[in-house]
Parts: structure tokens; sequence; C-alpha cells
């Protein structure tokens, strides 16, 4: 796992947390200093273009959620969720690919969260830009839809670029967001 020359306090560390029995190689996939994550799991789906790429779901000691996909130019952080508003012990997290479904499970009970959440962008441009390969937009519908089951040949998806002029015909431009911002005079 290259810990030749680690520390005692390194080694007493891994030792404490170690994730995998057996040893380790290659490059990791995600290093994050800021978070520090307890469950880890994942899925392989295939995109609009017809290649797979795994999606990993990795909750945070905070009780969040990151969605992230291994596109071919790295990691990208999708999705942030919140399951709990209140840290709690997570026993468990599992996949129901088919059911579309992951399951968070505590002692308090299960969540469960889906792993596609493509109603939340409402435009072609917001579900181009997210790059997330479970979520493309239907030029039928008008709807960012789940990829899966449909007919990919009428779907904007672009995970490498998001390039919304090209995939989304002429639509560069969100929904405005509208809200307010408060400023204070410095004192």
């Amino acid at each position: 796992c290259g810990l030749d020359s680690a520390s005692d306090s390194e080694l007493a560390e891994v030792k404490k947390s170690f994730l995998t029995s057996g040893s380790v190689r290659g490059d990791p996939v995600v290093v994050s200093s800021e978070q520090r994550y307890s469950h880890v799991t994942a899925m392989r789906t295939q995109a609009a273009d017809g290649q797979h790429y795994t999606v990993l779901f990795l909750l945070t000691e905070s009780g969040f959620l990151h969605k992230v996909a291994l596109l071919d130019q790295g990691a990208l952080v999708i999705e942030e969720i919140q399951v709990f508003t209140q840290p709690q012990l997570v026993k468990s997290i599992v996949i129901s690919s088919a059911k579309g479904v992951l399951y968070v499970g505590t002692s308090e009970g299960v969540a469960s969260v889906p792993v596609a959440r493509c109603s939340v962008y409402t435009s072609c441009s917001q579900c181009v830009l997210a790059r997330d390969p479970l979520c493309g937009w239907s030029r039928t519908s008008s709807a960012c839809t789940g990829v899966h089951g449909h007919h990919h040949d009428n779907m904007a998806q672009d995970l490498k670029d998001g390039n919304v002029g090209q995939q989304c015909g002429g639509e560069t431009t969100s929904e405005p967001v509208k809200g307010n911002v408060f400023l204070r005079e410095p004192s």
C-alpha cells in the first residue's frame, strides 16, 4: 500500500481504520482532505454514449452522501445529499441497481435515496452540465430523465466536455435563479 516508510503513528491509524484486508495497487481514485468517509459503495452504469462508467456513493461521517462519477478525466462529485440532519451511526449502505435506490442502514432504521435524481435539473443546460452518467436530457419529452431504459439517440448528454451549445441546440442558459442577497456595511 506504499507504507514502507510510514511512521508508527501512520501505521497505527491504518490499523485502526483499514478498509481492506488485501493490498491496494494503483493511484487513488478519490482523495479528499476535507471529508472523512465512513462507507462506500459503487455501481456500474451505461451512459447515453454506450460507454460504461463507475459511480461511487461515499457517506461522510457528518451524514452527507457524495455521488462521484469516475469519468475519463478523473473523479467528479456530481451531487451532495444530506441523508440525516443529525449524525447517526451507519451500519451499512447497499445499492439496489434494479430498483435504482441506495439504502442506508442505521440502528434507528433504513433510509432510501434514489441513485439518480434527474428531475432536479429543470433545463437541458443544467442536465448536461451536471455530467451525471445516470441522467440525460430527453429531447422528445423536454425533461431530464434517467438514461436507463431510454432511447439514447434522442438524449442530450456530454460527460467529457459538458458541451451545452452542441447538445442543447441553442439553449445555452439555465433557468434564472432568483434570490435575495443581504449585505451589511462594514463597521
